[in-house]
């Protein structure tokens, strides 16, 4: 069996390493800040005493940081991630492209695949994420990938025998189990996924049994890091805590610091109770003032990417990010200065109209299934945890694994006659008005707009 790709994938991948090594020439010039800083002291803990260690703000997942560990070097400093950190995250990358493409291939065609794999590998953000910055995107790429091409093929097994079925359920758990043990985001794509199995309007019992079986795999793949955390820290965590100090930070009663309530709370325990005892609050005691914060977060969620353009305008522009809060860093990065940045900033920004335009319009396109089906319950998902607790554009790319084979699949039908002609009439209509709408809409929002 022959480990090279064929030429309608070879091509792609060939663009986006030479994009992802073009884009690890800026990595040096780009300072660690917030999140990469913590990354690579969990993996530098890990290459160095053989343990993962703790931060002072909370527990990060483990994955990740194993994974970049692997790329370390004997330097000191910060230095020591170059280049083999980056390395690491654009074959995750790279790996990710691969799977997409494949599943659009089987869901769509090859043309569609073909374009599935351009739409990724053109993707500033997903060139960036991979080679400029020490983060956890292109990991929590892959295994997002993994787990929504393991579930379309539970949803092609299931009307056959549980021979066939089982191996797709089991590997759609393990898939969900990765991505919770890289980044805390992943809990939308795992409640989407699931979601869309038990929403699948046929299969009876059957459906019922595959999704306790991955769910029966996503526990025991999460068991031992849940039982790390209690032993350690007195909380079953399964993926990280961060969601827990962000929904304190962000949802803190008016006129009361969330930084200060979290200092006054005396362990990680006291942390998670009081993130829910404040999420409870801030829907029962003050919902006028959530249902106002809940407006400025999809605000922010649809607004322009701020934190790579800010990394990059700092290490290229000499900008200052304001870090005394994510609002005060959305707001004073919102229309970065002139530069570098600023440039960046606007790349990103339409290129995530036109992706996202092209992924509504692949909706219509792709018909009722479970890809829709998915894509639809991950977009809600994210709109209603991220209206309730902290959003930033960057939390975009937990949509990237739904959105690129849909992408795909309008593109080919695009620039393809034959594709665009055996498509419906109305089927064609409607994608144009979904694409239209979307790109009306993110424009606004992302390109004129003011900060909130």
């Amino acid at each position: 069996m022959s480990l090279r790709p064929p030429g309608w994938l070879a091509r792609p991948l060939l663009a986006a390493l030479l994009l992802r090594l073009a884009a690890l020439a800026l990595a040096p010039q780009v300072p660690l800040l917030g999140d990469p800083l913590g990354y690579l002291f969990l993996a530098r803990n890990l290459r160095t005493l053989g343990e993962l260690g703790d931060l002072s703000g909370g527990v990060r997942p483990p994955l990740y940081p194993a994974l970049i560990a692997l790329g370390l070097d004997g330097d000191a400093g910060d230095a020591a991630a170059f280049p083999g950190a980056y390395l690491v995250q654009i074959g995750c990358d790279l790996a990710a492209l691969a799977v997409l493409a494949l599943l659009a291939r089987r869901c769509f065609g090859t043309r569609a695949a073909q374009m599935t794999a351009w739409a990724h590998a053109l993707f500033p953000s997903a060139a960036l994420y991979a080679g400029a910055v020490v983060m956890a995107e292109p990991v929590a790429l892959l295994c997002g990938a993994l787990a929504l091409e393991r579930l379309d093929a539970l949803d092609r097994a299931l009307p056959g025998a549980t021979r066939r079925w089982l191996p797709a359920a089991a590997g759609l758990g393990l898939a969900l189990a990765a991505g919770l043990l890289v980044k805390e985001l992943a809990a939308l794509t795992a409640a989407a996924a699931l979601l869309a199995l038990l929403l699948r309007p046929t299969g009876g019992p059957r459906r019922v049994l595959a999704l306790a079986a991955s769910v029966a795999v996503m526990a025991a793949c999460l068991a031992p890091w849940m039982a790390r955390n209690l032993q350690r820290h007195g909380v079953p965590l399964a993926t990280g805590s961060f969601g827990h100090l962000s929904v304190v930070v962000d949802n803190a009663p008016p006129g009361e610091s969330g930084w200060l309530l979290l200092q006054q709370a005396e362990d990680l325990p006291a942390k998670v109770r009081l993130s829910r005892e404040i999420l409870r609050r801030s829907l029962l005691e003050y919902p006028g003032t959530t249902a106002a914060r809940a407006v400025q977060r999809l605000r922010m969620l649809l607004g322009p990417e701020v934190m790579l353009p800010a990394w990059v305008a700092a290490g290229l522009d000499g900008y200052e990010p304001d870090s005394r809060s994510n609002v005060a860093l959305v707001r004073d990065a919102w229309r970065l200065p002139p530069g570098w940045g600023r440039a960046l900033q606007g790349l990103v920004g339409v290129a995530g109209v036109a992706l996202f335009a092209l992924a509504a319009a692949g909706v219509v396109l792709a018909g009722p299934g479970l890809l829709r089906r998915s894509a639809l319950l991950q977009v809600a998902l994210l709109l209603a945890a991220t209206a309730l607790t902290v959003a930033v554009g960057r939390y975009r790319l937990v949509l990237l694994p739904f959105a690129l084979p849909l992408a795909g699949l309008a593109l080919a039908t695009w620039l393809d006659p034959a594709l665009r002609q055996a498509a419906e009439p109305a089927r064609r209509r409607g994608a144009l008005r979904a694409g239209l709408a979307t790109a009306a809409l993110l424009a606004l929002t992302i390109l004129v707009l003011p900060a909130p």
